[in-house]
């Protein structure tokens, strides 16, 4: 993903992860499910962008919530990641959605 895969060495990663965040082949392999969302407005997502603050705050908290009704989810979540996506969950964190039982910035 990045030049000279930042000192991580080769075959430690599956391919799947995105940038600075968990290598879903390592956590389902555990039980977890790895949801990776694209921010409103960014790629394929509808909307207007709206980085870092309320909006992407509310995305979120909704997120977490809808992810928690899902069969194939225990009603526990939990987020984590690096840079961005370690401060927007603490502004997710925040709101206290219900289901948010970790963050992991």
């Amino acid at each position: 993903m990045t030049q000279w895969n930042l000192g991580v060495p080769d075959g430690t990663l599956s391919g799947l992860e995105k940038f600075e965040a968990p290598d879903p082949a390592e956590f389902v392999d555990h039980g977890y499910a790895v949801i990776n969302v694209d921010l409103r407005g960014a790629f394929d997502s509808e909307g207007k962008m709206a980085m870092v603050g309320t909006q992407e705050a509310q995305d979120g908290y909704d997120l977490i919530e809808w992810v928690a009704q899902q069969s194939w989810c225990n009603g526990n979540v939990g987020m984590a990641g690096h840079s961005h996506l370690a401060i927007v969950q603490r502004f997710i964190s925040a709101l206290q959605p219900p289901s948010l039982k970790a963050i992991v910035p």
